[in-house]
């Protein structure tokens, strides 16, 4: 909330100072203007609208739009269903991509079995993880890059990957609800642990050992 306090602050100042910047330039003398000054009135605005822009996506997080679409696209609706019936199951693509794929999978209704899920090969169950990783998490996470989820669960162990899996909105309120079966949390689990990062060399971890 800290960092939110600043970008708000600064939204402000820039803006303020944006206004009194044209007012007493371009309205007042509009002679004053030169390419030093268009290229710092940009940067401003720039600036500004870059803050705007983080303040408006904080602010509204864990929806997309308020009490009603999840920030990962679910409805809110929907979120028992999806908890009861599977992810996997409850999206075109997803399902598609799974019934395609690992048809094995599939119980005689067409629908995936959870239990088949868990019985996959380890690389495959993190190719299917990968793919729950694209739907549900990937609007607000890169692999790497922005908001990295290797670089957030770097040396977390698999207790703790699992557990924020599993309740993303007890680790923090910014974050929806894992919208899922458990076995899906577990196949997502894993691959989020293959891609997370390990400590930094040398320091000491949570549990008193050194890492490698």
């Amino acid at each position: 909330m800290a960092a939110l306090n600043v970008l708000v602050a600064l939204l402000f100042g820039l803006t303020l100072l944006v206004v009194v910047m044209v007012y007493l330039g371009p309205y007042r003398n509009p002679n004053w203007i030169s390419r030093g000054s268009a290229i710092l009135f940009f940067s401003m605005g720039f600036a500004a609208t870059a803050a705007g822009e983080f303040v408006r996506e904080a602010v509204r997080k864990p929806y997309i739009v308020y009490g009603a679409i999840l920030g990962n696209g679910v409805r809110v609706s929907e979120v028992t269903k999806l908890r009861a019936e599977g992810y996997l199951d409850g999206g075109i693509w997803t399902h598609i991509y799974v019934a395609d794929h690992y048809p094995r999978v599939l119980d005689r209704n067409g629908r995936v079995n959870a239990e088949k899920l868990l019985a996959l090969p380890d690389d495959e169950r993190k190719e299917v993880g990968r793919v729950l990783f694209q739907y549900h998490c990937n609007d607000c996470h890169a692999v790497e890059g922005y908001s990295a989820v290797s670089q957030l669960t770097r040396g977390w162990t698999r207790s703790l990957i699992e557990a924020a899996v599993i309740a993303p909105d007890a680790m923090s309120y910014f974050m929806p609800p894992f919208c899922g079966l458990p076995e899906e949390a577990v196949v997502l689990s894993d691959y989020v642990e293959s891609v997370s990062q390990p400590y930094p060399p040398g320091l000491v971890q949570p549990s008193g050992g050194i890492s490698r």
